[in-house]
Order: C-alpha cells, then sequence, then structure tokens
C-alpha cells in the first residue's frame, strides 16, 4: 500500500459521510419562509440550498441544532433530506488555490461545487512500519485536515462561530465518523489523540509584507482545522 497516495485513500472516505438530516416539524412563517426543526443541523449554514422532496430551499437562517429557515414556493413536510455533500481537496496552499481558480468563476461562493471543503495539506509524513505485511495497522499517516465554509458575509465573532466554526466542527466529527466505517484503518488501535483548532478568519502570516492574509485568495474562510496520525490498514489492490 505504500505506492498509494494518502489522498487517494481519504478520498474513499467521502461516500460513508452521513448527509441524512431528519426534519420534526415545520413553522409556516406566512413569508415564503419556513422554520424546520431539526436537533442535528450538521453542517448546514445561511447561504447554501437544500433539496427537500424536490424541491429547492435557501438556507436564510440557522439556530445551531436547533432549526433551520429556508426560502421556497413550497412547503415542506416532516421527514429527512441530503444534505449538500461536502468537496474534498487536496495539496499545498497554492495548488488549492489555483484548483479553486480552475472551477466555474461564475458559481457563487456558496455553490456546493466548491464548499464546504475538506482539504487534506500536503505534504504529509507517512511511516511504515510492516514491510512484512504481517500487521494491522500497515501504514501511518501524519495528517493536517481542514473543514472550511466561507466567511465572506459574516462579520461578528459570534458569526463567526455559529455560521461557520461550529458547522465545520460537526463536519469534522462527521468525517471521522466516516473514516472509521470506511474499512480503511484500524479500529482497535485508536488514534492517539485527534487535535482541533477553530479558525474563525483562516490566515497566513507574509513575511515580506510583515502582515497576515487569508489563507486562501479566491475568498475568506472559517473553520475548523484537526491534526492526527491514521493507522492504515494494508488495503490489497484487485490485481
Amino acid at each position: 500500500m505504500i505506492g498509494v497516495s494518502t489522498y487517494q485513500l481519504l478520498e474513499k472516505v467521502l461516500p460513508f459521510i452521513d448527509l441524512n438530516v431528519n426534519i420534526q416539524s415545520v413553522i409556516n412563517n406566512a413569508d415564503s419562509t419556513y422554520t424546520l426543526e431539526i436537533c442535528n443541523t450538521k453542517w448546514a449554514t445561511v447561504g447554501f440550498t437544500i433539496t427537500i422532496q424536490g424541491n429547492q430551499y435557501k438556507i436564510v437562517a440557522l439556530n445551531f441544532n436547533s432549526s433551520l429557515t429556508v426560502s421556497g414556493s413550497v412547503a415542506p413536510t416532516p421527514g429527512s433530506f441530503n444534505l449538500y455533500a461536502p468537496q474534498f481537496y487536496h495539496g499545498s496552499i497554492s495548488q488549492t488555490d489555483s484548483d479553486l481558480g480552475m472551477l466555474d468563476p461564475n458559481l457563487t461562493l456558496d455553490s456546493t461545487s466548491k464548499l464546504p471543503m475538506i482539504w487534506l495539506f500536503e505534504p504529509i509524513q507517512d511511516e511504515s512500519n510492516d514491510l512484512l505485511h504481517i500487521k494491522m495497522t500497515h501504514r501511518e499517516s501524519n495528517c493536517t485536515m481542514y473543514f472550511f465554509v466561507d466567511a465572506n458575509n459574516l462579520n461578528a465573532n459570534d458569526d463567526y462561530y455559529n455560521f461557520g466554526i461550529l458547522p465545520m466542527r460537526q463536519l469534522a466529527d462527521a468525517w471521522l465518523e466516516a473514516l472509521k466505517m470506511s474499512g480503511l484503518i484500524n479500529t482497535e488501535d485508536e488514534m492517539e489523540s485527534v487535535k482541533t483548532t477553530d479558525l474563525p478568519k483562516a490566515s497566513k502570516y507574509n513575511s515580506n509584507q510583515k502582515k497576515f492574509e487569508q489563507l486562501l485568495s479566491q475568498f475568506p474562510l472559517t473553520g475548523t482545522q484537526m491534526k492526527l496520525i491514521i493507522p492504515f490498514i494494508n488495503v490489497k489492490n484487485c490485481c
């Protein structure tokens, strides 16, 4: 499995992310908006579009892990729907910036073709102590992951947390659960630690200009950073 890149393995985790959201009740606000009582809003946040029973709605308000208020032409009914899936990126800062820029520039920042993003920062250090293929854990990858959403319309510090960091923390939790479900890791070999850092305004230091600037030039981001060592099992190729 040394010949397989870490990003190729982690791409396989995405289909295991649970997108299902349950609506307990619906309040018609009589202004073409509807408040959906939802006990787990996952990574849903203001500005994104969701599809419920074949109808599209735009999220206009979020009460984290309590309710979503959406606008639309048809009143939704209680039940379940699939939340928009996150997008996966891998690379250095400059390469990821370039990848975002190559996407359709006419797409809005809240487009699900760009965000929310799960970003595997590269380069990655891998270590294998099982060249004879006799251990359950074949390889350990030291990974830094970012879970980001657009911060373009956020101003107050609480806004960064309520509409960015808290939803992205739940995306990080969902990704971790998906990683465990994927069959790619040794679940008996507990990861020693998972370190998270909240990033209200994701930034980098420009040593030439001696100031901080937004991490990616395409648009401002907010979310959380996760550092962990992933114990991959020996995944055999089909031939």
